[in-house]
């Protein structure tokens, strides 16, 4: 019987940011045979204020920022695929009798594994040392679980400490000098580059399933995140802006997800 290594969920994000900070050689290294993916709650108030400005009221007095409307929609109403599915047994052999008997999940053939209420991806098992690749709505599912875990890990250093991104014109004079100096910006560079790597994937996935205003929001996020990525930490400020820009799209993204707790009976 393979050993599978699995990673709670506050591994999961060390694991990703890591990634995203390694080297060509480490990042290239042979996967994992087995990954828990489980989403981290969603917070509840990822916003600076307390104001609903420019958001709807959709069901059960949920927020949703205006222009994401059709986006909620979506992922509300999706179902994950039936092609594909295993039965309960190979389920069980695939992820073992602890982890199936433990909470209701829906696992595939391509080793993709899900919470049959919530749709969030929980697990990704290698087989034959290739990680799995997402096809139909579950692009949907990997997607929330990837920005809900991205949101809990897009800070910025603060003052010495970690804060949520804000806009530039509301730095402290502490904070503007430590970007100066490049230790502030450092940070950023590196949740960039994060991000991007986490994103990137999602321009193919939603391409094929044929989910094409999913995969121009991608797109278009990516290409704010690349175009930091090309500055010199002298244009600290322009790094800064297009990478704040991003982190509100993905907040705003986030927040037109339905709770994880929505789909249960």
């Amino acid at each position: 019987m393979r050993t599978k290594n699995v990673l709670t969920t506050t591994a999961l994000v060390s694991t990703l940011f890591l990634t995203a900070c390694a080297t060509n050689e480490e990042y290239n290294k042979e996967p994992e045979e087995s990954e828990t993916v489980e989403a981290s709650e969603k917070e509840e108030d990822v916003s600076r204020s307390d104001d609903k400005d420019g958001e709807v009221v959709g069901e059960e007095g949920t927020y949703i920022p205006a222009g994401y409307e059709g986006f909620h929609e979506t992922f509300a109403t999706f179902e994950l695929p039936e092609e594909g599915r295993f039965s309960e047994a190979e389920a069980i052999e695939l992820v073992g009798q602890e982890q199936y008997r433990s909470s209701s999940i829906i696992a595939y053939e391509n080793g993709m594994v899900f919470d049959e209420n919530s749709k969030r991806l929980k697990m990704q098992v290698h087989r034959d040392g290739e990680r799995p690749y997402p096809h139909g709505a579950q692009s949907l599912g990997f997607f929330m679980t990837i920005v809900e875990t991205s949101i809990s890990d897009i800070q910025v250093s603060s003052e010495g400490s970690g804060a949520e991104a804000k806009p530039l014109e509301e730095f402290t004079s502490k904070e503007r000098d430590s970007f100066e100096k490049g230790q502030g910006i450092q940070l950023v560079q590196q949740k960039n580059e994060y991000l991007i790597k986490q994103l990137r994937q999602f321009e193919t996935y939603f391409s094929e399933s044929g989910y094409d205003e999913l995969a121009e929001w991608t797109t278009e996020t990516v290409e704010l995140l690349e175009h930091a990525d090309t500055l010199s930490q002298s244009d600290w400020e322009e790094i800064y802006t297009s990478y704040y820009k991003a982190v509100q799209r993905i907040v705003k993204m986030g927040k037109s997800f339905p709770d994880t707790g929505q789909n249960e009976e």
